[in-house]
């Protein structure tokens, strides 16, 4: 599941990280073999990173709204190419 984690991730696709490190997370808290600490830290550190990443894009994405609203076209577009570049896997970039 953390694999799978990091290809999504690797491929710009920060919601579908984020559920399956989530999952990681919750699956690490119940297992009953806490010998890896490094283990669950590496988890935790990782879906920190992209737990922040997804907050960057909420971000934008109010940004690019509010541009629209206010007629800022070139800004809000300027906006949403750099979210595309950055993460083109992201499900905004297929709405």
């Amino acid at each position: 599941m953390f694999q799978s984690a990091q290809v999504a991730w690797g491929s710009g696709e920060v919601t579908s990280a984020l559920s399956k490190l989530e999952r990681v997370l919750e699956l690490d808290r119940e297992s009953p073999d806490k010998t890896s600490p490094d283990r669950s830290a590496s988890y935790q550190t990782f879906y920190n990173q992209v737990r922040s990443e997804q907050e960057t894009l909420k971000n934008s994405y109010a940004e690019a709204r509010k541009d629209l609203a206010n007629h800022m076209f070139p800004q809000a577009l300027a906006v949403v190419n750099d979210c595309l570049a950055k993460f083109p896997g992201h499900a905004c970039s297929r709405r």
